[in-house]
């Protein structure tokens, strides 16, 4: 049916009428389209072909366990119930799969490719990359081989290798919107938002029907605080895939970004049924919670979101956060502590370390110096663009006793502070011509 994932049996080439436009190889795995009559086309190829030539995965795993039951030598069937196996989550089985094709036959760059896939799959980068790498040695042009490896690169913290990657991947091969879609999401988590753009609209030409583009344009246009876009484009790539989780986690955030908290927590519900184990949905719908009130619920969802992924510094500064909403200091402290750890530049991070030093009405809490340190970073890493954390450097200032220093900086965060923020910077600003510091740190644990 259209939808499907199937896996093709053979070599053949794809036609239009009667020329041949395309060829797709034994043991691809693609997605059905179209289907009219005996023909169906698939969405990495151009062109139809005879629908004989495709399995569902179901039915193509029992062909290749057939194949291996009659020659337990045939390596390359070995190869493709392991992918099959890959696409039905069993990713155990599928590496017991690829590790005997390569026993097999040590000969075949797809495999070590194929196999550095499943091993990203489990968290097993630095294998996954030792196979990416041997697939390249064996053939340098591979480009599938360089667009992975920019994938765990990504993964392992290396941005500037997985641009170099992915700018081989395309140098390659300049027709797969997909190189410039991973290349636009490295672009986009790295800050240069302009290229991202330039990626995600290059892919957007190739193939106007990947929600990803759509998702990673959306990402953008939030950056660029142009929310009206962000959320058309999280939209749309829910319309061209219902089911993408992905999708309505990036259309939930931007809901929250424009204060509409009941259609962020049904998006971020939507995403979470789609994708089960998206860490990000979690630690967002976590902070949607904290922002209506409801702490318990956003610690047990940012609690998942970091049994998911334990890597990730946001999450801990989301549930910071939710922990200081809660009046539960020691806790927010320690999971800001632990982001730091995880990632020295974030600057949300710093921030909240330095709005709650500054503010928290719990004098043991309190520490002017290294409130005004951490103020300082999050204001140098944004360059000193963001209201929220020249408006932390103020109070910090001010629990320093230093209140001409807190007005002079409580005036900048006013100049750049939204509309709907202003009256808090006002009161603030009053507090410090009045030689008093600001004990307010609940206020702006969640919306700074």
């Amino acid at each position: 049916k259209v939808g499907d994932r199937v896996v093709a049996t053979a070599n053949v080439y794809t036609k239009i009428l009667r020329e041949r436009v395309d060829k797709v190889f034994g043991g691809e795995i693609d997605t059905i389209t179209e289907i009219d009559g005996k023909w169906c086309a698939l969405s990495r190829s151009k062109g139809w072909l005879p629908l004989q030539y495709v399995m569902n995965l179901e039915s193509g795993e029992k062909y290749y366990t057939a194949r291996i039951e009659k020659n337990d030598k045939d390596f390359d069937a070995w190869a493709i119930r392991s992918m099959i196996r890959f696409e039905k989550g069993q990713l155990a089985s599928a590496l017991a799969d690829i590790n005997k094709s390569i026993d097999l036959n040590q000969s075949n760059p797809v495999t070590f490719n194929n196999r550095g896939i499943i091993l990203n799959a489990m968290g097993r980068l630095q294998e996954a990359m030792v196979n990416l790498e041997q697939a390249i040695r064996m053939n340098p042009d591979y480009a599938d081989a360089h667009e992975n490896k920019g994938l765990v690169s990504v993964a392992l913290g290396k941005p500037k290798e997985a641009l170099q990657s992915y700018d081989k991947a395309i140098s390659l091969r300049e027709n797969n919107p997909w190189a410039y879609i991973n290349r636009g999401t490295a672009r986009s988590n790295s800050g240069d938002y302009a290229g991202a753009k330039a990626d995600f609209l290059q892919a957007l030409g190739m193939d106007k029907d990947i929600s990803d583009t759509y998702v990673g344009l959306s990402v953008v246009y939030l950056a660029e605080n142009d929310l009206d876009k962000a959320h058309r484009f999280a939209s749309e790539a829910i319309s061209k895939n219902s089911r993408d989780g992905l999708a309505f986690a990036q259309r939930g955030w931007t809901n929250f970004k424009l204060k509409k908290l009941d259609e962020a927590i049904s998006d971020l519900d939507q995403a979470i049924r789609f994708a089960p184990k998206l860490s990000l949905a979690f630690s967002n719908r976590g902070v949607v919670y904290t922002e209506q009130g409801n702490h318990e619920q956003a610690i047990k969802d940012l609690n998942r979101a970091i049994s998911l992924n334990p890597n990730v510094a946001v999450s801990y500064t989301n549930r910071a956060a939710a922990y200081f909403v809660a009046r539960e200091y020691e806790k927010g402290l320690k999971d800001l502590k632990k982001a730091i750890e995880l990632s020295p530049n974030l600057a949300d991070t710093a921030n909240l370390l330095g709005w709650i030093l500054a503010t928290c009405s719990n004098d043991k809490f309190r520490d002017g110096q290294e409130a005004k340190k951490q103020a300082l970073r999050a204001c140098e890493l944004t360059q000193w663009k963001e209201w929220s954390f020249v408006d932390t450097l103020a109070a910090a200032e001010a629990e320093l006793g230093n209140f001409d220093e807190a007005v002079k900086q409580e005036t900048k965060a006013l100049e750049l502070a939204p509309e709907d923020v202003r009256s808090k910077c006002e009161e603030r600003l009053q507090l410090y011509q009045d030689g008093k510091p600001c004990r307010d740190e609940l206020s702006k644990s969640v919306n700074g």
